[in-house]
């Protein structure tokens, strides 16, 4: 997924209010690694905009947004254990 078209997705999920973006934790849980790094690097910017700015809501959507994120990215490192040990 391009980046631009990630960081849009991302910050429409953060500030939208309405219902409009429901599942889209799902679809962050399913990212690829590189997608999913991108989305951290990503989502780290968003959070420390809307932390300069004081907007506790939208914040704490976007640190369930990265949560989701992270879940998707533990099952890489679980990949990477199955490999070592095999």
């Amino acid at each position: 997924m391009g980046g631009e078209l990630l960081r849009d997705v991302l910050e429409f999920a953060t500030r939208e209010d309405y219902g409009l973006t429901e599942g889209v934790e799902g679809f962050l849980s399913g990212l690829g690694e590189q997608d999913a790094d991108r989305a951290l690097a990503e989502l780290s910017v968003i959070v420390r905009e809307l932390r300069e700015h004081r907007l506790e809501h939208q914040l704490a959507t976007a640190r369930r947004l990265r949560g989701a994120v992270l879940a998707a990215s533990a099952g890489f490192a679980e990949d990477d254990d199955e490999r070592v040990e095999r």
